[in-house]
């Protein structure tokens, strides 16, 4: 089971999106990017939304700084 990570200030919509993502995952209809640096897996959810997997848990962004700032911890 996948644990999903929001920001704290999230609205409805990343939720629903989130949730959705993670649905097309476990039926395998979405596909991710790997990172070399890390090993993560990167799901762009829309123009600036970005959900990160790492060790069975959703990292949601709903800013693209915020998703950069973790990517380069």
């Amino acid at each position: 089971m996948i644990e999903l990570a929001l920001p704290k200030k999230h609205s409805p919509e990343l939720k629903k999106k989130a949730e959705s993502a993670l649905r097309k995952l476990a039926a395998g209809l979405l596909n991710g990017r790997k990172s070399k640096k890390h090993g993560d897996i990167t799901f762009q959810l829309s123009l600036t939304e970005r959900m990160i997997l790492k060790d069975n848990v959703a990292y949601v962004f709903s800013k693209h700084s915020e998703y950069e700032k973790f990517l380069n911890r």
